[in-house]
């Protein structure tokens, strides 16, 4: 059965039970395991895990420093693949106008409002629009 003393014991209850169970000639094989507790102890102990978790939580490499890291990582990420799809878009364009005149003429008729010889180009206005600049004059 385990033995158990306890800081109510008297200091000297204390010191006769712990002689008779370590002086004991039977039990001299016997491992024993010896818990300390008490207010010196678990100040001790805090004051160790604090030191220990310390580096964990807050250092160089820790995980505040890996939380922010991976924080940058998905915003890079998301950046990447923005410029992906505009490389793409890029890559299909210069694709475009190596193999062919379509983009060229697609590209000067929208921008630059260019014809084709045989066309004639018409520019419907809206009245609405027309009117309102007329009566301003």
């Amino acid at each position: 059965a385990p033995l158990t003393v306890t800081d109510e014991l008297p200091a000297a209850e204390r010191e006769r039970l712990l002689d008779s169970v370590l002086n004991d000639p039977a039990l001299r094989k016997t491992r024993f395991v010896l818990l300390h507790g008490g207010a010196p102890f678990d100040r001790h102990n805090t004051a160790l895990i604090v030191i220990i978790q310390y580096p964990l939580w807050l250092g160089k490499g820790g995980w505040l420093t890996a939380w922010r890291l991976e924080s940058k990582l998905e915003i890079e990420r998301a950046r990447n693949l923005q410029l992906e799809g505009r490389n793409a878009a890029l890559t299909a364009e210069v694709r475009d106008l190596k193999q062919g005149t379509e983009a060229i003429e697609e590209r000067a008729r929208s921008e630059l409002g260019m014809v084709r010889q045989d066309e004639v180009f018409f520019q419907i206005e809206d009245q609405s629009a027309t009117s309102g600049s007329k009566k301003s004059h």
